[in-house]
C-alpha cells in the first residue's frame, strides 16, 4: 500500500484562507475597544505573510516502543506525634492525678485521722463533706471556662465521690445513720453525679466516679463486708439509667466489675466455712443481677451484640447462683428458676443474634441445672439434669442455636454419667443384681433413652459437618441401646424378679434388631440418606447379633433364649427380603430373575473374552 505526498497548492490555499480570517478577527476586536470606555486598545500586529507548511511525511509503522510507568508519587508521610504532645493528653494526665490524690486525702480525713487520735468524728465528718462540696464547686465554676472542662470533669468526680464515701462512712464506720437512710443518701448522690455528668456529656465524670468509689470504699467500709457490697451495688444501679440515652460501654465495665469480684469473694468466704451473714450477699447479688437485665433491655434494643452488656448478664446471673446456693434448697431452687425464666426470655426471642443467644443460653442452661438439682433429692437428680438437657436440646433445634445444642450435650453427658455411677451398670448384666434395683433406676434408664433420642434427632438437623453429625449421632445411640437395655431388664426385675430380668435381656436384644431393621427400611424409603441410614441399620444388626450370641445364649436360657432368636432371626429375614424385593423393583424384574440376571451379566465379559 502506498501513501501520497499533500498538494502544495491546496496547503497555501488553506493557510491564505487562515490568514483572512486572522484580519476580520482584529478588526473586530479594533471596532469593540473604540465601542469600550476602555483605554485606547494597543495596535494590531500586523498580520505576516503565510509560511508554507511542508508537506507532512507519514512515518513508517512500526512496533510501539514500551515505556515503564511511571510510579505514583505518594504522599509524605504524616509526622507522629507522641503520645504526650497529644492534644489534652498531659492536662487530662494531671487532672485526673490530681483528682486522685485529693479523694485519697478526703478518705484520710474522714476515716483514717480516726486512728491517728486527731480532732474528733464530726469534726472529721464535717471537713470531709467541706472539702468535696468545695471541688464541686470549683468544678461548677471553671466548666464553661476556657480550657476549664477537664479540671472541671476531675474536680467534681473527686467531689462526688468524696460526698458518697462520707456517706458510707457515717453509716457503716460510726453508724449515726441507718442503714436504709445511708442506702438513699448515697444513691441520691451517685444519682446526682450521674446527672451531671449526663449533662456535661462526660463520659469520664461517670467512670471516674465509680472507680473512686470502687477503690476507696474497702477502706472506709472496714474491708470485705455487706457494707461494702451494699456500696458497690449502690453505685451500679445509679448508673443503669445512663443506658438510656447513651452508649458508655466503659461506664457499664467498670460499675460491673467491683459488684462482681466482691460477691465472688463473700460467697468464695462463706463457701469456705467462715462465719458470714448469708442473706445479705443474697439480696446484693439479686439487685446486681437486677441492674444487669435492666441494662440489658435498654442497650440491646440499639445495639444487639454489645458484649460488655451480656458479659455483665452473665457474670451477675453466676454470682447470684453462687449465693443461691448457700442458702436452703427451697430458696435456692426459686432463685435458679427466676434465672431460668428472666434469661430465657431473652433467649427465645427470634431477632436475637447467634453470639446474643448463645451468652443468654449460658445461664439459663446454668440456672435450670441448679434449680432441678436443688429440687430433686439423692440421685434423682440425674434424671432431672437429663431431663432439662432434653429441654435445651430441643430449645437449640427451635431457635437453630449450635452452641446451645453444645450446652445440652455437656448436661447430658454429665446426667448420663451419674446415672451410671449412681445405678452400677453390673446390676443390669446381672440379672441376680437387676431385681436390687428400685423404680427411680427405671426413671433415671427412660431419661436416658428420651436422652439419646433427643441428641440424636437434634444433632442430625442442627449440625453441618457431616462427620461430626455421624460422631454425636453414634454416641448418643450407644448410650440409647444400653439404656432400652436397662430399661427392659429393671422393668422385668420389677416385675417378675430374676426370671423377669432374664427375659428383659431378650427383649432388649429383640428391641435392638428391631430398630435396625428400621433403620434398613428408612434408608429405603429416603435414597438421598440410603448410604448413613444401611451403615447405622447393619452396625446395630450386628451389635444386636452379638449380644444374642456372646451374652443372651450363656446367660439366658429355656423359652426366652429361644424367643430371642426365632424372632431375631425372622426379623432379620424380613429385612433381607424386603431389600432384595425393592432393589429388583428398580431394576424391573422379580427377586429371583434378577438375581440371574445380574449373574449373567457378571458372566457376560468372561464368555465374550473367550
Amino acid at each position: 500500500m502506498t501513501s501520497h505526498a499533500p498538494d502544495p497548492r491546496a496547503v497555501q490555499a488553506l493557510a491564505g484562507e487562515v490568514a483572512l480570517l486572522h484580519q476580520r478577527l482584529g478588526r473586530v476586536a479594533h471596532d469593540l475597544a473604540r465601542l469600550s470606555p476602555s483605554p485606547p486598545p494597543q495596535p494590531v500586529p500586523p498580520v505576516q505573510p503565510a509560511v508554507p507548511v511542508p508537506p507532512v511525511r507519514p512515518h513508517p509503522a512500526g512496533p510501539p516502543q514500551y515505556r515503564p510507568p511511571t510510579p505514583p508519587r505518594s504522599a509524605p508521610p504524616a509526622p507522629t506525634v507522641p503520645w504526650w504532645q497529644r492534644d489534652g493528653v498531659v492536662s487530662r494526665l494531671l487532672a485526673i492525678a490530681g483528682a486522685a490524690v485529693t479523694l485519697v486525702g478526703v478518705v484520710m480525713l474522714v476515716v483514717l485521722a480516726a486512728r491517728a487520735g486527731w480532732f474528733g468524728p464530726p469534726l472529721r465528718v464535717a471537713a470531709g463533706v467541706a472539702v468535696s462540696v468545695g471541688l464541686l464547686g470549683a468544678a461548677f465554676r471553671v466548666v464553661d471556662r476556657p480550657g476549664g472542662r477537664i479540671g472541671a470533669v476531675a474536680s467534681a468526680a473527686a467531689g462526688f465521690a468524696g460526698l458518697y464515701l462520707s456517706v458510707a462512712a457515717v453509716t457503716a464506720l460510726y453508724g449515726w445513720v441507718a442503714a436504709p437512710v445511708g442506702i438513699v443518701l448515697g444513691l441520691g448522690v451517685a444519682a446526682l453525679g450521674v446527672a451531671v455528668a449526663l449533662r456535661w456529656s462526660s463520659e469520664l465524670l461517670a467512670v471516674l466516679v465509680v472507680l473512686g468509689v470502687a477503690l476507696l470504699a474497702p477502706v472506709v467500709t472496714g474491708g470485705l463486708s455487706a457494707a461494702l457490697l451494699v456500696a458497690l451495688v449502690v453505685v451500679h444501679l445509679a448508673t443503669v439509667p445512663v443506658d438510656a440515652t447513651r452508649s458508655w460501654t466503659v461506664l457499664r465495665a467498670v460499675r460491673t466489675a467491683p459488684v462482681v469480684l466482691a460477691l465472688a469473694a463473700a460467697a468464695a468466704t462463706v463457701a469456705m466455712g467462715a462465719e458470714a451473714p448469708r442473706v445479705p450477699v443474697l439480696l446484693v447479688a439479686l439487685a446486681a443481677f437486677g441492674g444487669a437485665v435492666a441494662s440489658a433491655r435498654l442497650v440491646l434494643r440499639r445495639v444487639p451484640t454489645d458484649a460488655t452488656t451480656l458479659a455483665a448478664v452473665v457474670s451477675t446471673a453466676g454470682t447470684l447462683l453462687a449465693a443461691a446456693c448457700l442458702l436452703d434448697r427451697p430458696v435456692t431452687t426459686a432463685v435458679a428458676a427466676g434465672v431460668a425464666l428472666t434469661t430465657g426470655y431473652f433467649l427465645l426471642q427470634g431477632d436475637r443474634p447467634s453470639s446474643t443467644r448463645f451468652a443468654f443460653a449460658l445461664p439459663t442452661a446454668l440456672a435450670a441445672t441448679v434449680a432441678v438439682v436443688a429440687a430433686t433429692p439423692g440421685d434423682l437428680a440425674f434424671p432431672a439434669l437429663m431431663a432439662v438437657a432434653c429441654v435445651t436440646m430441643i430449645a437449640a433445634h427451635r431457635v437453630g442455636s449450635l452452641p446451645l445444642f453444645g450446652v445440652g450435650v455437656a448436661l447430658s453427658a454429665v446426667g448420663v454419667a451419674g446415672y451410671a455411677d449412681a445405678w452400677s451398670l453390673d446390676a443390669t448384666i446381672s440379672p441376680t443384681l437387676a431385681t436390687t434395683l428400685g423404680g427411680w433406676a427405671l426413671v433415671g434408664a427412660v431419661a436416658a433413652v428420651a436422652t439419646a433420642v433427643t441428641g440424636s434427632v437434634v444433632g442430625l438437623r442442627v449440625l453441618r459437618d457431616d462427620a461430626v453429625r455421624v460422631i454425636v449421632a453414634g454416641c448418643f445411640a450407644v448410650v440409647g441401646l444400653a439404656a432400652a437395655v436397662t430399661t427392659t431388664v429393671v422393668s422385668g426385675a420389677l416385675l417378675a424378679g430374676r426370671a423377669g430380668a432374664v427375659a428383659g435381656h431378650g427383649v432388649g436384644t429383640v428391641l435392638w434388631t428391631g430398630l435396625a431393621v428400621a433403620l434398613l427400611a428408612r434408608g429405603l424409603a429416603r435414597p438421598t440418606h440410603a448410604r448413613t441410614l444401611l451403615a447405622a441399620g447393619l452396625a446395630v444388626a450386628g451389635a444386636a447379633l452379638a449380644k444374642l450370641f456372646l451374652f443372651d445364649l450363656a446367660a439366658t436360657g429355656g423359652v426366652t433364649r429361644a424367643v430371642a432368636f426365632l424372632l431375631v432371626g425372622g426379623l432379620l429375614l424380613a429385612a433381607g427380603t424386603r431389600y432384595a424385593r425393592v432393589f429388583a423393583e428398580r431394576l424391573g424384574a422379580s427377586p429371583t430373575d434378577g438375581a440371574i440376571d445380574a449373574t449373567a451379566a457378571a458372566d457376560a465379559p468372561a464368555a465374550r473374552s473367550h
